[in-house]
């Protein structure tokens, strides 16, 4: 019975969206390693970042909300910082694409 309780609470971590406000200091590689993230997908997510560098530009008291997928990889990185969102998701070959 534990073990069914364990998976349903995995799961549902997987699907709910969680928050980190950023911290004086904090870089995006800080970020993913306070959250336990996977480093490995900085690279890939930088690769779409854009001219406007959401990723590299990210300030103190920002929001960064992201949801895993059930596997426990990052599935979608949300940016918000004046009003303004900027949203990051898992393609099905791995990578990343972005929204505005």
């Amino acid at each position: 019975m534990s073990e069914q309780r364990t998976q349903a609470q995995t799961a549902l971590k997987s699907s709910a969206w969680q928050e980190y406000v950023v911290r004086q200091g904090d870089t995006l590689s800080q970020v993913f390693r306070n959250n336990e993230l996977p480093l490995t997908d900085i690279n890939a997510l930088v690769k779409v970042e854009g001219s406007d560098k959401p990723l590299s530009q990210i300030q103190a008291g920002q929001l960064i909300r992201f949801k895993l997928a059930e596997n426990g990889q990052l599935d979608i990185l949300q940016l918000e910082r004046n009003n303004q969102s900027v949203m990051f998701f898992r393609l099905s070959d791995g990578g990343f694409g972005r929204s505005k």
